[in-house]
């Protein structure tokens, strides 16, 4: 899994800080036109996360603009001390997507793959070779309490005592869960090359 770091002292980094917190400001004091271009700026990353957790595109996009109405509520409680606006307004949105989530169908779904249908752990896939887009839209069409899981942990960066807190769940549940998550989407993504390599052939 490859991973993008921006050093939070470049100077690009400084920049766009300094953009949010006069950005940040202005809609504290009731400009508009700088929360729209706050929108704008965020939209796109935001609706990204929203889309994993979702299960299509119009669900992730009410869960985004139920996102932002909060940002807009709660902005004088960001503190630019505590860290950038993008990881505040993204544990938002996750929050909201988390309650999207109902207990009831997390129970339902999180058992509903049989040990059969997940291949075992010596898979060898290229994961590089996977658009962004497409490893979103494998990880939106796994069960809800494997996406859940997974975006977490993987994606998000919490630890299983936290989502074990969040979720309601035990460690031990976290775990195995985020195991099997883990194989499906090797699964999915084992058939989807192996798609590409007869298609390839084929036009040969």
């Amino acid at each position: 899994m490859l991973t993008l770091l921006v050093s939070p002292t470049s100077p690009k980094s400084l920049k766009s800080v300094k953009t949010d917190i006069k950005l940040i400001e202005a809609i504290a004091n009731g400009d508009h036109s700088s929360f729209r271009m706050l929108y704008e700026r965020y939209e796109t990353p935001l609706f990204i996360t929203s889309m994993r957790y979702s299960r299509g595109k119009q669900e992730a996009e009410d869960m985004l603009q139920e996102c932002f109405i909060k940002v807009y509520k709660e902005i004088k409680k960001y503190d630019s001390q505590k860290g950038e606006f993008l990881p505040w307004a993204k544990r938002i949105l996750i929050n909201i997507c988390l309650k999207n989530l109902k207990k009831s169908t997390f129970e339902q779904n999180i058992d509903s793959i049989s040990e059969k249908n997940i291949l075992n752990s010596n898979l060898e896939v290229n994961e590089g070779s996977l658009t962004l887009e497409e490893m979103t839209k494998m990880i939106m069409e796994l069960p809800s309490g494997y996406k859940a899981i997974f975006n977490l942990y993987v994606i998000d960066g919490y630890t299983h005592e936290e989502i074990s807190t969040i979720l309601n769940i035990s460690v031990g549940t976290s775990k195995s869960q985020l195991y099997k998550a883990r194989k499906l989407l090797q699964s999915k993504i084992k058939l989807r090359n192996t798609q590409i390599k007869n298609a390839y052939g084929k036009v040969r």
